[in-house]
C-alpha cells in the first residue's frame, strides 16, 4: 500500500500531473480494471487486474473490454503520448487503494522517516499487549 505514496514523491519519475491526480483522489477514487493493460498492449491473464484512478479513460472503457480490444492497437500511440505528456484523464493512472490517504508530495526520505516513526510509536504503545 506504500507504492503509490512513493511514486508521488518529487524524486519519482512519474509525470507531475499523474502525481497531482493521485493526490487529489479520495478513498473511492480507484477501480480495478483491465483497460489500462489493453491500451498498453499488455496481455495479462484475466484474473490479474490493475487498480487505477477513476477518470474519463476508465469510464469510457470499463465494461467495454471487447470494444476496447478492437481499437486498442490503433489508439496505442496516442495512449502512450498521453501518458508521457501527463494527460492523466486519458490514461489508466495506476494507484493503490490507500490513495485517499495521500495529501501532498513529500520527499521519499521524509515519507520513510514518517513510516519508521509511526511504526516505532505503534510498537511502543502495543508492546505490552504481546505475550510470549
Amino acid at each position: 500500500m506504500i507504492g503509490t505514496r512513493f511514486w508521488t514523491c518529487p524524486e519519482s519519475l512519474a509525470h507531475p500531473n499523474h502525481q497531482k491526480a493521485a493526490i487529489a483522489a479520495d478513498g473511492d477514487g480507484t477501480v480495478r480494471q483491465i483497460a489500462a493493460d489493453i491500451a498498453a498492449g499488455w496481455d495479462w491473464p484475466t484474473e490479474f487486474t490493475g487498480r487505477v484512478l477513476r477518470n474519463k479513460f476508465v469510464e469510457r472503457w470499463l465494461g467495454r473490454e471487447t470494444d476496447h480490444r478492437a481499437v486498442a492497437e490503433a489508439e496505442r500511440r496516442a495512449y502512450r503520448a498521453a501518458s508521457v505528456e501527463g494527460r492523466s484523464d486519458e490514461i489508466g493512472v495506476y494507484a493503490g487503494e490507500a490513495v485517499g490517504l495521500i495529501h501532498e508530495s513529500l520527499p521519499a526520505a521524509e515519507v520513510l522517516a514518517q513510516v519508521v516513526a509511526e511504526a516505532e510509536t505503534l510498537l511502543r504503545v502495543r508492546a505490552g499487549s504481546f505475550t510470549a
